[in-house]
């Protein structure tokens, strides 16, 4: 009956162990963070074996090991490291071997007298006053994934028995660890490729706006005198149908004049283009503006004539140059003179006007034309394209060139002011900084 009895308790015995792999195997197969395990590890153990001073280690690299949870210590040496080799749980990551130490407090005392050195204390979670102490290496495919290091204020509270379960459970455990940290590794991968490829196509979506930018701005700028030079091409058939040979060669000069200016145009605008494989780079170079201004009246020369506008233009006296990128101040001038001369009426006047300031080179370029509504300035400023207006000789637009001349004059440090209103002609300050 004796027998019975104990090959009963046995069995129920062995149950129990049963029952508990169970359970923690399922609370451990549940999917959450790393630290959430770490912490509910130890809850198991508690509850199950009555652990209540616990701490996990994990390795970081292969010089330290890490406290990453505990119990019954509070939130106190979280995040200390232990080298490797040292102490019981440096030893027992170094040799994947479990250690159990009684009698602490005599054995420290005898170190102590022994040592002829004083004692590295190492600032890990611990009972000030523990007697027991067993440290249990946590292996996944003989890797190490942990060390579970338990303490305790009795002299022998360690079961022998309980050990050995521990050592069984280390497995699970390990392995459950492992897993997660596989996961998380794999959630961040992803997390920070899916971030690279947001910022990939927030690149992406930048590059096609500045190229959408910079075609408006290249076709913008090629409309006008391409106009200009179809209609100056119209009078010369004109001229040649009905006999006016002198007037047909002197316009055919003129055409002549304009394309070359338009070719010129035509080479900085390409040779800019292929310069933006991104955004719109710019160059900081020293531009002359007195000369940049007379070639930009060069491409405009015919459609100035044709209207009989006066352009008042002379070059001061005084160094015109700035640290500047040429192809931003190109398109700066040529919208606004673009602009100026769009709606200029007949015999119109612009004039163009430099004064040296005290950190800055104000360029002032003002028109008798149709001038601009306060409403309407005030989109030029907030919008990037803004709606087309007719010249006063029905000239085409594309509603970009004075938002394209804000863009520019931003890029390269310089400032646009507008004086307009209707029926008053309008004056544009670009301020340069010198």
């Amino acid at each position: 009956m004796e027998a019975y009895n104990d090959n009963a308790s046995q069995i129920a015995h062995e149950r129990r162990k049963t029952e508990i792999v169970s359970l923690i195997s399922l609370e451990l197969s549940k999917p959450v963070t790393l630290k959430e395990k770490l912490n509910n590890i130890l809850y198991f153990l508690d509850n199950i074996f009555g652990l209540k001073h616990t701490m996990l280690l994990l390795p970081d690299g292969e010089e330290h090991l890490t406290v990453f949870a505990s119990r019954g210590f509070g939130e106190k040496g979280l995040g200390a490291k232990i080298k490797f080799g040292q102490g019981v749980i440096g030893v027992v990551a170094a040799r994947k071997k479990k250690l159990r130490l009684n009698n602490i407090s005599w054995q420290k005392q005898y170190i102590h007298k022994v040592a002829e050195e004083p004692i590295h204390i190492i600032e890990l979670p611990g009972l000030p006053n523990a007697e027991s102490q067993v440290a249990i290496p946590l292996l996944a495919d003989e890797k190490l994934i942990a060390v579970l290091s338990a303490e305790s204020e009795d002299l022998n509270f360690f079961d022998v028995e309980d050990e050995e379960f521990l050592m069984t459970l280390s497995q699970i455990i390990g392995l459950s660890i492992q897993n997660t940290q596989i996961v998380e590794g794999l959630e961040a991968t992803v997390k920070e490729r899916t971030h690279h490829l947001e910022l990939q196509k927030q690149m992406l979506q930048q590059a096609n706006s500045s190229k959408d930018r910079l075609f408006s701005i290249i076709s913008h700028d090629l409309r006008s005198p391409v106009a200009a030079l179809q209609s100056v091409s119209k009078l010369m058939h004109y001229y040649i149908n009905s006999g006016d040979m002198s007037s047909a060669i002197k316009t055919a000069e003129r055409v002549a004049k304009s394309t070359q200016g338009l070719h010129m145009m035509l080479d900085k605008l390409l040779a800019w283009s292929l310069t933006q494989t991104g955004d719109i780079k710019i160059e900081q170079v020293q531009v002359d503006i007195v000369t940049l201004l007379k070639e930009v009246l060069e491409v405009y020369e015919d459609a100035i004539s044709s209207k009989n506008i006066i352009c008042n233009f002379n070059a001061p006296g005084f160094s015109a140059m700035v640290t500047s990128d040429m192809n931003a101040c190109f398109t700066i001038f040529h919208n606004i003179i673009s602009n100026a001369v769009k709606f200029s009426f007949e015999k119109g006047v612009i004039s163009i006007n430099l004064h040296p300031e005290n950190t800055y080179l104000k360029v002032t370029i003002s028109d008798t034309g149709t001038g601009i509504p306060e409403d309407k300035i005030n989109d030029i400023l907030s919008n990037p394209v803004n709606v087309s207006s007719k010249g006063t000789a029905n000239e085409k637009g594309t509603g970009v060139g004075l938002a394209a001349s804000f863009y520019m004059a931003k890029r390269v440090g310089a400032t646009i002011d507008i004086s307009s209103s209707p029926g008053a002609g309008t004056t544009v300050s670009v301020n340069f900084p010198v």
